[in-house]
């Protein structure tokens, strides 16, 4: 573990250093090739890095897969015995959020959406009911006024006195 510390710090340290370094190598030297030199050795470490935490992981995972299969039965009964009961909790969770959470949401959204739908359908019936009375009063306005207007005298009623009419009356 001490030598694994030792490495990781000194590939920081290296790192940081050389950056310090190119950085200060570039400014004092300054031109294209500087920075031509100083962009391929960043690559040149950062490829160097890559390798070495790719090699770094191998070798965790391989020694976790040797521990794995020399450990007694035992303990791999435990392993599966705490992986069950991990499985449970998360099984009980997901109940309890779908339970508490999710159904609760759900039916309050349902609950919006079916008053919201009950509004648009009884705005339409109101309007739809205003036009249908609206029409049927203006008919109706129209039959009476067309009832008033039958019950006029078509002709001209005249009486008989005797006396002519006068000239400027038709």
């Amino acid at each position: 573990m001490k030598q694994l510390v030792t490495w990781v710090l000194g590939a920081v340290a290296g790192t940081l250093l050389g950056s310090c370094a190119i950085g200060v190598a570039t400014v004092e030297l300054g031109g294209r090739d500087a920075v031509t030199v100083g962009r391929d050795l960043g690559i040149f470490v950062i490829a160097l890095m890559t390798w070495i935490s790719s090699v770094i992981g191998f070798a965790i995972w391989f020694g976790m897969a040797a521990g794995t299969g020399a450990a007694t039965d035992s303990m791999v009964r435990g392993l599966r015995w705490i992986g069950k009961k991990a499985g449970d909790a998360d099984e009980a969770a997901s109940r309890g959020l779908e339970r508490f959470v999710v159904r609760p949401l759900a039916a309050g959204v349902g609950f919006a959406t079916t008053i919201t739908a009950a509004r648009a359908i009884a705005a339409g019936n109101v309007a739809r009911a205003r036009r249908t009375a609206t029409g049927t009063i203006r008919d109706a306005v129209d039959q009476a006024r067309t009832s008033f207007v039958g019950l006029r005298p078509r002709g001209r009623v005249v009486i008989r006195t005797g006396v002519p009419t006068p000239p400027d009356v038709p």
